[in-house]
């Protein structure tokens, strides 16, 4: 795992997202939460204009996970079992992670520790995972993420 701690503000721009949402732990939701989104998306993609995969989340006031894509534009057709929301987007701390998407949540713990050190506050905005390699086209050491954290 390579996780850069040199994070750079990066300004995420209003951005049109659909989803599948669930709460609870997040060891719990977050692989439920991308399969059944996968098992819907998945056969849609080509019909879409996609710009990435990402995660949205909340830590408090309890854990709020959700499973999704960004996209060029609004669909024009609804999707059962997932729900569309324009993503207000907004400042943040971009930390660049490569590795396992299953060390994901260690790199995540090393960025709140690091946040804590610098005595950085966050605001109260959605953190973001942004998926920038393709799993299925990229060695599982090799992935890119960008973990972004809402700052103020």
């Amino acid at each position: 795992m390579e996780l850069n701690l040199n994070a750079q503000k990066k300004i995420w721009p209003v951005s049109h997202y659909l989803f599948l949402e669930k709460t609870g732990p997040f060891m719990e939701t977050a692989p439920k939460c991308w399969q059944e989104f996968r098992a819907i998306i998945d056969p849609l993609l080509p019909e879409l204009k996609m710009k990435s995969m990402a995660s949205l989340y909340k830590i408090n006031p309890e854990m709020v996970y959700r499973a999704g894509v960004m996209l060029e534009e609004k669909p024009d057709f609804e999707i059962p079992g997932l729900r569309y929301e324009l993503f207000e987007g907004g400042t943040y701390l971009n930390y660049l992670f490569k590795g396992n998407y299953s060390e994901i949540p260690e790199a995540c713990g090393k960025v709140f520790d690091d946040l804590h050190t610098k005595r950085i506050e966050m605001a109260h905005n959605w953190g973001i995972e942004n998926y920038l390699s393709n799993p299925e086209k990229t060695p599982p050491d090799e992935n890119l993420v960008e973990i972004l954290i809402p700052v103020k």
